[in-house]
């Protein structure tokens, strides 16, 4: 039985678990940043900065950015040979759906959310901030990968680094 270089037995692509184990200690980094950034500890970073728990804080909060890149960036590496199919976006989305409804509503019920139409259509709605919502962005952009691996296949390697230090101009500067 003849088998293809990377792939298992059973046809599907060996797991890659350093990635995997970088996937999940930017989750840990991204929950971390979000709890020092909306949890009130600025105001005592700001009050101050050279004390030892401000500069816990801002080590312990340090890499929320930095989480959402490599994320971005391990997408991008899954999936630069992969094909999107209606039923892996369509999943995603389910999912997306079943935790922000049931998030909240458990605000709701104790009491920290309010409820009004914006709240619902907003909890209802899969896509409605991209400029500001990562998840928004994130089912924007899953949707433009079979196109976006069009046009990288269709680049030669010159065509292909033009366009990289373009990307790099625009995101950075």
């Amino acid at each position: 039985m003849e088998q293809k270089e990377n792939q298992s037995i059973n046809g599907k692509l060996p797991r890659q678990s350093g990635i995997e184990i970088l996937r999940i200690f930017m989750m840990l980094v991204i929950i971390a940043h979000h709890y020092v950034v909306n949890s009130g500890f600025m105001d005592v970073i700001e009050a101050n900065a050279l004390s030892s728990k401000s500069v816990f804080l801002l080590i312990f909060g340090w890499g929320g950015k930095y989480g959402i890149n490599c994320f971005v960036l391990i997408t991008g590496y899954f999936m630069c040979k992969q094909h999107i199919t209606w039923k892996k976006y369509l999943k995603l989305l389910l999912e997306i759906e079943f935790y922000n409804i049931g998030i909240g509503l458990i605000f709701l019920i104790t009491g920290y959310g309010e409820y009004s139409i914006k709240t619902l259509a907003e909890a209802m709605l899969p896509i409605h901030s991209i400029g500001t919502e990562f998840l928004d962005s994130y089912l924007v952009l899953f949707l433009l990968i079979p196109f976006l691996n069009l046009l990288i296949q269709g680049m030669d390697e010159r065509q292909h680094l033009y366009f990289m230090v373009l990307c790099l101009f625009v995101f950075t500067v």
